[in-house]
């Protein structure tokens, strides 16, 4: 069983949020108004991670080419994880998760926004983020790096970490191996975040 598969198998969270602050690795949490855009979605893979901020008034390609590039480095188990930089516009949306798909992405995780939330949930493509908005980035917003290690909240994640979300929660590991002790706690080397409540599906949206 490779990584992946042992950290899809794990189902209890608080054991390894205790087991980390043992270890050291107190500040892995994520900003709590980061949520799954659906209640029970699961994702893992590894971290790409994508580095943003806004940007106006330059042409067009300036904001498609350097998107598309970090679309086509989307590898089989990839987990994007976007730092936007930004909180005015969606930073992912259908069309992005429509190519992660076929390029065998497992998910999403965005410091900041997403767009066509119904059609994520009908894609069935994982998605955790600040909110959701359909105001395109075209025009406000580009990607300047893939790749490269950021910063979410207090958590610095680097490419290639490993990232799990379970319900409610992602954690994002740092390579090495787990271990299942007697006592059923898992050990285990790298970071965990948490999410906090995700948005309500009784209005499922893009917001106004």
């Amino acid at each position: 069983m490779n990584l992946r598969e042992r950290l899809a198998a794990i189902a209890y969270t608080g054991a390894i949020s205790d087991i980390l602050d043992e270890m050291g690795l107190r500040e892995q949490v994520l900003p709590h108004e980061i949520r799954p855009i659906r209640p029970g979605q699961t994702v893992v893979g590894r971290a790409l991670t994508v580095l943003g901020e806004p940007a106006a008034g330059l042409a067009r390609d300036d904001y498609f080419v350097p998107f598309l590039k970090m679309l086509g480095s989307i590898e089989a188990g990839d987990v994007a994880v976007i730092q936007a930089n930004d909180s005015a516009v969606a930073h992912f949306g259908e069309l992005s998760a429509e190519t992660a798909i076929a390029r065998g992405g497992a998910g999403v995780v965005v410091d900041g926004g997403v767009r066509d939330v119904e059609n994520l949930l009908k894609l069935g493509f994982p998605a955790f983020a600040r909110y959701p908005t359909p105001r395109d980035m075209v025009g406000r917003w580009r990607v300047v790096d893939c790749n490269v290690p950021i910063t979410i909240g207090g958590t610095r994640v680097s490419a290639g970490d490993y990232v799990w979300a379970i319900g409610m929660a992602w954690r994002s590991f740092r390579g090495g191996w787990l271990k299942k002790p007697s006592a059923g706690r898992r050990r285990l080397s790298g970071r965990r975040t948490e999410f906090g409540r995700p948005w309500s599906r009784d209005a499922p949206g893009d917001g106004v």
